[in-house]
């Protein structure tokens, strides 16, 4: 089963589209060069990493930059082994992954690591037909000390 890791950068899900100020703050952001510059450095400094070091290797990391984005933030953003892909709607996703059977699709924000197995783990609980898989707890880490400071 095809598994697709997708790392949303300033695109704005049409769901939320009626959603309100959350959605507005993130429409604001989508260009703004503070934003993009804080999540390019936590990008690097945790998102990238974790990809790069999984046990399991079988699965394809598709980074998604709206088409307007700024080419420095574009080219930023571009690294191995994801895959960027400029979209500017939630529809473009489902296009440039569509294919016959079954896929596995997990989202990870470009501020969030894996841990270093997370998709050998996950491949093991994957069968065709389940629907959802809900990780509900993780770690905080914060930046200021350079340590986990709980679960959420």
């Amino acid at each position: 089963m095809k598994h697709y890791i997708i790392t949303k950068i300033n695109v704005v899900q049409e769901c939320l589209s009626n959603m309100g100020r959350t959605t507005r703050r993130m429409k604001l952001q989508q260009h703004n060069e503070d934003y993009l510059d804080h999540r390019i450095e936590m990008f690097n400094r945790f998102t990238v990493p974790s990809i790069r070091s999984q046990t399991d290797k079988d699965f394809e990391w598709l980074i998604l930059i709206h088409p307007d984005t700024n080419i420095k933030y574009k080219k930023a953003f571009d690294v191995s082994p994801g895959i960027l892909v400029e979209v500017a709607r939630d529809t473009e996703i489902i296009e440039k992954v569509k294919q016959k059977g079954w896929i596995t699709t997990t989202n990870l924000d470009s501020d969030d690591a894996f841990a270093f197995d997370f998709v050998q783990n996950l491949r093991g609980l994957v069968r065709e037909k389940t629907f959802v898989i809900s990780f509900t707890q993780g770690y905080v880490f914060s930046v200021r000390s350079n340590q986990a400071v709980g679960r959420k």
